[in-house]
């Protein structure tokens, strides 16, 4: 299953989830760590997504 596939509520939440923890977590960072940090920001989203398709499939 696609994240895109997820039910529109699912798929909302998993949004939201993802919006609450980058707004706590992202501040004003130095260039050197923006790619880093990008890059964590990238993982979280995928990780969210899988965890909700999971318990989706499940």
């Amino acid at each position: 299953m696609k994240f895109e596939e997820l039910p529109i509520d699912a798929r909302a939440a998993a949004i939201e989830a993802y919006k609450q923890i980058v707004i706590r977590e992202i501040g004003a960072v130095e260039a050197d760590y923006a790619k880093d940090q990008k890059a964590r920001c990238e993982n979280l989203a995928e990780t969210i997504a899988a965890g909700f398709i999971k318990m989706m499939e499940s």
